[in-house]
């Protein structure tokens, strides 16, 4: 056995899903609820990425008792420690979208976080969708430039000009929660045309694979793999083999041999390896249908 598969083996029991932000099929949120458990499976919804995180909650929980869940609970950030046995007891975990940071102030060294990172370690499926999505990485998207700060676009959710340049020093990061190793998550990918920042992060940090996911579209993440699943695609970007990585003039970043994916819809890839894997029949198809 390969040193790849025995900490392939070795990972956490649980699984990742990871939405990029948009609207959300019935049907790839019927996905989540099925890799829990299904309907009776207990689910733990973390509102506090959201200025609003009552109202959203209460909103994601009912959506979730629309699909036939009987046993969702809200966290309630009023708490000194809101629900941590129902959290160590969760077959799903998921979080809600809004600002990164903030939901990484509210949890950073709480014993909520610590009953999450259990349950995933025990098998629990961690999910989320925009902001929900930007914490999975250890390495995480803050959405602020340092350079060329812009004027916000409230249609977009991104500055005017935002990211226009892949300059050195540019994206700021923090720390994020760690669940997905070794990768950046970038989210709304597509939509609101991120790429500049990815590949600006990406190339200073040359050990990271980064993953733009874009709306309407996730990743499952399970034993060191992910597969695609939604209406649009997941792009990677993998500098692993690039030369010549240095500074141009004005701080641009400059690359040869960056290597891109661009993943639809039941394609696979292999994280440890950096490949993608053969194409199957999707094994999470979202299909068409209505969209919360």
């Amino acid at each position: 056995m390969s040193d790849k598969e025995v900490e392939r083996r070795a990972g956490p029991a649980g699984s990742l899903f990871i939405i990029g932000g948009g609207l959300r099929s019935v049907s790839m949120m019927r996905a989540y609820i099925d890799l829990c458990g299904g309907v009776d499976a207990p689910v733990v919804i973390v509102p506090f990425a959201s200025t609003t995180p009552v109202e959203q909650g209460e909103r994601m929980k009912q959506e979730m008792q629309s699909l036939g869940c009987t046993h969702v609970t809200v966290l309630d950030r009023t708490l000194a420690s809101p629900s941590v046995d129902e959290v160590r007891s969760a077959a799903g975990i998921y979080f809600i979208g809004g600002d990164q940071s903030r939901l990484r102030d509210c949890l950073t060294g709480t014993s909520t976080l610590a009953a999450i990172r259990k349950a995933y370690e025990r098998g629990a499926v961690v999910g989320g969708t925009s902001a929900g999505a930007a914490v999975m990485s250890r390495v995480m998207l803050s959405g602020n430039e340092l350079q060329n700060p812009g004027v916000v676009s409230p249609d977009e959710g991104d500055a005017i000009d935002a990211f226009s340049r892949i300059q050195l020093g540019n994206i700021e990061t923090t720390e994020g929660f760690g669940f997905l190793e070794g990768c950046v998550v970038d989210q709304h990918f597509v939509r609101r045309k991120r790429e500049n920042r990815l590949i600006s992060v990406v190339l200073e940090h040359p050990d990271l694979l980064g993953i733009g996911i874009d709306e309407s579209t996730a990743i499952i993440v399970a034993g060191g793999r992910f597969e695609v699943l939604g209406k649009s695609c997941v792009i990677v970007l993998d500098d692993a083999h690039a030369t010549d990585v240095g500074i141009g003039r004005g701080g641009s970043l400059r690359c040869v041999g960056l290597t891109m994916h661009v993943l639809t819809e039941g394609q696979r890839f292999d994280l440890a390896t950096r490949t993608v894997m053969p194409s199957t029949r999707p094994q999470f198809a979202s299909g068409e249908g209505g969209t919360i």
